[in-house]
């Protein structure tokens, strides 16, 4: 270890063992977890799982706003705040939460802006770093066992069988991700031309050294954490990305805040007076292996009032429309109001009914072609009869639901809309 080193590293020096001295770092801890951090600048945190002696955050707190600035601890019973002012304009208070008998710790940013012009942040990061070392290309040390999982979409929504979220630290460490979960435009996947960066759902890969996911599961499969992130106001991610830490080491960055493809919108940029305040990070620890850090995610999601209702029990659906020869018709066909007539009509309906019943779905889903034009949103009586009629016989001949396609998409003809359901906008 060089002097420089050793002096940039004092400040954690008391926090082996944690309980440190007053005058150095400030510690909190709950039946999960231990934080230390230090109360002289640069800041320097120190998160330790108390079960196991597993170090997930060692060393300096890496805030990325465009400069270096000093930041003042105050320190409570289950939580400490460190505020700090950039540029003589810009307020960053940082708040971690350590909630006794509780399994896990959470960080917040609220960045505000005293200045009286408009600022933009760039493109800010910050975050605890845990420093690891590389042995050729695997990972040396207690984590060597442990992978990365995106949580809840393992696979994403335009993946494949083949295609699952999962990384060695040692990958995320060194490599890009490759994703299409923000794929700026799709292609056609038929034609002479052929795409190398675009899968078989004609989507653009997009590659970035930033791993983002709504959370994160670390796990070994016998125990794990979950680094989730959390806003009712914005798109926000879970980030981890790596900064140097020294000639040996390199440093896994995750938690605090962070901007990735432009979101949260409202996080980069501030008008005069404004405030933003960036989601919640939450780590927290559970037993178990990969499932159970899906049903982490869950129980966390709940408790945010973003879960199902107990008495929820919706309908197996079964959807006419692949099945239907409308949908197939070449050219913009499936609109046309004569093939409606032809193909969509009560009689083929009645057929799909039956179809729903013979393979035990409980409701019948009827996608474009039940209203009189495309998302007009009103029951084209001339040819299903009346809606009441409908919905009756369904559930007397087949003992079945009805559900209704009623997009409100961008891709959706307004002519078609009734104008007695037009609203003005406040003001």
């Amino acid at each position: 270890m060089t002097r420089k080193d050793f002096l940039s590293a004092l400040p954690l020096l008391s926090a082996t063992p944690l309980q440190s001295a007053a005058e150095s770092s400030v510690v909190l801890k709950n039946q999960a977890f231990e934080i230390a951090v230090s109360r002289t600048n640069p800041i320097h945190a120190r998160i330790i799982h108390r079960p196991t002696g597993l170090e997930l955050a060692a060393g300096r707190y890496r805030y990325s706003l465009g400069a270096e600035f000093p930041m003042r601890l105050h320190a409570g019973v289950e939580e400490l705040t460190l505020e700090g002012l950039l540029y003589e304009c810009i307020a960053v208070t940082q708040t971690i939460r350590v909630p006794a008998g509780k399994p896990w710790i959470e960080e917040t940013f609220v960045i505000r802006n005293r200045g009286a012009q408009p600022v933009s942040l760039g493109n800010p990061r910050c975050g605890f770093v845990l420093p690891l070392t590389l042995d050729g290309s695997t990972l040396a040390g207690p984590l060597r066992d442990y992978k990365l999982t995106a949580v809840p979409y393992r696979r994403e929504p335009s993946g494949d069988r083949s295609q699952y979220a999962d990384y060695t630290i040692a990958q995320v460490l060194t490599e890009p991700r490759v994703t299409c979960l923000r794929a700026q435009e799709s292609h056609p996947r038929s034609g002479p031309v052929t795409y190398s960066s675009i899968n078989s759902h004609g989507l653009v890969q997009n590659q970035s050294w930033d791993y983002a996911s709504e959370a994160w599961c670390l796990t070994n499969g016998r125990a794990g954490f979950l680094i989730s992130k959390y806003s009712d106001d914005g798109m926000e991610w879970s980030i981890l990305d790596r900064v140097p830490v020294n000639r040996d080491q390199i440093g896994l960055r995750w938690g605090g805040l962070g901007l990735y493809f432009g979101d949260p919108e409202t996080g980069e940029r501030l008008n005069p007076g404004e405030t933003h305040l960036y989601g919640i990070t939450r780590l927290t620890a559970f037993d178990g292996g990969l499932t159970e850090g899906f049903y982490t995610f869950r129980a966390e999601m709940e408790s945010r009032g973003r879960g199902c209702p107990k008495d929820f029990d919706p309908p197996a659906h079964w959807n006419e429309l692949y099945d239907n020869k409308l949908w197939w018709m070449p050219g913009g066909g499936a609109f046309d109001a004569e093939n409606k007539k032809k193909l969509y009509s009560l009689p083929d309906m009645r057929e799909e009914a039956a179809k729903a019943r013979g393979i035990g779905c409980e409701a019948l889903y009827l996608d474009p072609g039940w209203d009189t034009s495309f998302a007009s949103k009103i029951w084209d009586e001339s040819r299903l009869g009346k809606l009441s009629d409908f919905s009756g016989m369904l559930k007397r001949e087949f003992g079945l639901k009805l559900s209704l396609h009623t997009p409100l998409s961008g891709w959706c003809d307004p002519t078609s809309y009734a104008r007695d359901i037009d609203r003005m906008l406040p003001g």
